[in-house]
């Protein structure tokens, strides 16, 4: 079975994937619209996301946060698919950055500190790490 280029994953997956649920679809326009994502022609989000962020994005772009606070890549796939295509070429603090908060569930706003650290602060159901 040939393997489909770069290109063509994304048209492939969204015939694959099923229309978002409407309760679904808000919850992923809400955040399309944090990260200035949303289109003015299709001002709700109805198909699943489909994220495929280069191997050198930052950990920011990956996870969320920066000096503007932004979500990520990661949330921008949120109900869709995040792909990591070349894994092995990805800066490593991103990845570690993106097992944590994949690994510790849904999760809020994050922001990197001056220490090159992250802090956690639970809050409820969602978590926040500030500076």
């Amino acid at each position: 079975m040939p393997t489909p280029q770069p290109s063509n994953r994304r048209a492939i997956l969204s015939g694959i994937l099923p229309p978002l649920d409407p309760a679904a679809a808000l919850e992923v326009t809400r955040i399309h619209s944090v990260a200035g994502l949303v289109e003015e022609a299709h001002p709700l989000v109805s198909r699943p996301p489909f994220r495929a962020p280069h191997h050198s994005a930052s950990t920011a772009a990956i996870v969320g946060g920066g000096p503007h606070l932004r979500p990520g890549e990661a949330s921008a796939a949120h109900r869709g698919v995040l792909l990591l295509d070349e894994l092995a070429e990805f800066q490593r603090p991103a990845l570690e950055a993106l097992v944590s908060v994949v690994s510790r569930g849904p999760a809020g706003a994050f922001v990197r500190d001056v220490r090159e650290e992250w802090q956690h602060i639970p809050d409820g159901e969602k978590e926040f790490l500030i500076r």
